[in-house]
């Protein structure tokens, strides 16, 4: 919260409707801004609690910065 995150969802089951993707959990969390997301990501705070994440499991991180098109 302290960066403006905001939790959305996860699955621990995500079905790939097409392609290939590795097994396990998928969590989205939104940001007001590219920029908020990095400062998050490189916070002290989350590089700390990282570390534990990393000891865990292996991670695909992903940031998507373009909003859904507007529609006529």
């Amino acid at each position: 919260k302290a960066h403006g995150g905001e939790f959305i969802t996860y699955d621990d089951g995500a079905k790939v409707l097409e392609g290939a993707r590795e097994a396990g959990r998928t969590v989205i969390i939104k940001f007001e801004s590219e920029e908020a997301c990095l400062k998050w990501w490189n916070s002290a705070e989350y590089i700390e609690l990282a570390k534990f994440r990393k000891a865990a499991t292996t991670t695909h991180s992903i940031s998507i910065v373009h909003p859904i098109p507007p529609r006529p």
